[in-house]
This record gives C-alpha cells, sequence and structure tokens, in this order.
C-alpha cells in the first residue's frame, strides 16, 4: 500500500513538473514571437508586422491561451447559482460594439469602419461570453444532478 502511494506521489510530481516546463516553454516560445514582431515592425512598418505569419501565431495562441485560462477560472468558481440569462451577455456585446463603433467614426467619421470594427467587437465580445455562459450552465447542471 505504502508503495502505490508513493508511485502516485511521484505521478503527480512528475506532472506537476512536466507542466512547469512548459510553461516556461511557452513563455520563452512568447517573448521570442513578441521581439521578431517588434523587429519587423520597427524596419518595416505595421502593415507588414500583421501581414507576417508570425502575427497570426501570436493572435491565435493569445486567444487560445485566454479561452484556456477562462475554463480554468470558471472551474475554480465556488459559486453554485444559476448563471445569469443569455440576453445579459447579448446585450453587452451590443453596447461594446457599439461604444467602438461611436469611438471610430467620432475619431474618423467613417461610417463603414465604424459599423465593421463595431461588429467585430461585438461578434469577439459575444464568443467570449457564450463559451464563458456554456461552461458556467455546464458546471450548473451537472452540480444539480449531483444533488
Amino acid at each position: 500500500m505504502r508503495r502505490i502511494l508513493s508511485e502516485e506521489n511521484k505521478g503527480r510530481a512528475l506532472k506537476r513538473a512536466e507542466s512547469k516546463n512548459i510553461r516556461i516553454i511557452y513563455i520563452v516560445q512568447t517573448a521570442a514571437i513578441i521581439l521578431l514582431l517588434g523587429w519587423k515592425l520597427a524596419t518595416e512598418g505595421f502593415d507588414a508586422m500583421t501581414a507576417s505569419p508570425l502575427w497570426f501565431v501570436f493572435i491565435g495562441t493569445g486567444v487560445l491561451s485566454a479561452l484556456l485560462s477562462m475554463r480554468i477560472s470558471i472551474d475554480q468558481e465556488e459559486s453554485t447559482k444559476k448563471p445569469e440569462s443569455y440576453l445579459i451577455y447579448i446585450i453587452l456585446s451590443i453596447v461594446v460594439g457599439c461604444i467602438f463603433a461611436a469611438i471610430i467614426w467620432f475619431t474618423t467619421k467613417d461610417l463603414g469602419m465604424a459599423f465593421i470594427i463595431g461588429g467585430i467587437f461585438t461578434v469577439c465580445f459575444l464568443g467570449s461570453y457564450t463559451v464563458m455562459y456554456v461552461l458556467k450552465r455546464k458546471r450548473w447542471t451537472e452540480e444539480i444532478e449531483e444533488q
């Protein structure tokens, strides 16, 4: 029995060490991408930087990291109350999109660009709120079924 516990502890320690190694690799990789993008920005300009494939890798990993972090933070919440209405998230996303659209319109007077930017912000916020709502709703239904 004692040998099994020590083997379990070894496994946990190895998983923890592997997790730390992956975190360090991710930090070094992200720093390298930021440095390369900064160099591209300094030498060739903003348009060349955003056209680089590294830009898409950087944005993609940032979005993925945010979604995975959101999942962990929702799993660690202590609350067992029912999630808010999804309508609140829709309204909040539209309000954020309208605010950014108004900012763009007031600064550039380009209505088309204001609609595009406002729409992008609305979709981005609604997407993240949807993921958060689905995870909270799933957790809440699992807790209700367990009781």
